[in-house]
């Protein structure tokens, strides 16, 4: 059997994607999401310094373009917000291939919250990155490694638990 060609064994588990595009497919469509929270006490981020901040980092990316944006005034609490559902019907629909937001905590402050929110968009294809932090579910490492230092005892996330 010398001579016999093999063949590569099969990869398990979903397909690994890039949010750099290919050129031969033109855009990455971007969609960018920003919530201002309830609470003005923990709220350093305006919906427009966001969106200054998401449009400024998108802008740097080779052939990224925003074709969606969708605003929230709403607790981080929940997911029962009206931006944040038209998002993911929009994602549903193949309107876009990102939704990036300046802060993972701008998405939702809970970590089961963002564990499903994260799937549903990965189940339609669409991947989901913020702009200040290293998570990014088009890379390969990104999803495991911000996950765990959210579980991490000192993470805003662990400790918060009202949002």
């Amino acid at each position: 059997m010398a001579g016999t060609p093999t063949t590569p064994p099969k990869r398990r588990g979903r397909p690994t994607r890039t949010l750099k595009p290919d050129p031969d497919q033109g855009h990455r469509r971007v969609a960018i999401y920003v919530r201002r929270s309830t609470d003005d006490e923990h709220q350093p981020f305006s919906l427009d310094a966001q969106r200054t901040a998401l449009t400024k980092y998108v802008t740097a990316q080779p052939n990224w373009v925003i074709v969606a944006e969708f605003e929230d005034d709403a607790s981080g609490a929940t997911t029962n917000r009206p931006g944040l559902q038209k998002a993911l019907r929009a994602a549903e629909a193949g309107r876009f291939d990102l939704l990036l937001v300046y802060r993972t905590d701008r998405f939702t402050r809970r970590l089961f919250d963002l564990l499903d929110l994260v799937a549903r968009l990965d189940n339609t294809d669409v991947a989901f990155a913020s702009s200040t932090e290293q998570f990014d579910t088009g890379t390969p490492s990104a999803d495991s490694s911000y996950i765990c230092s959210e579980c991490s005892p000192n993470s805003n996330a662990a400790s918060s638990s009202t949002g």
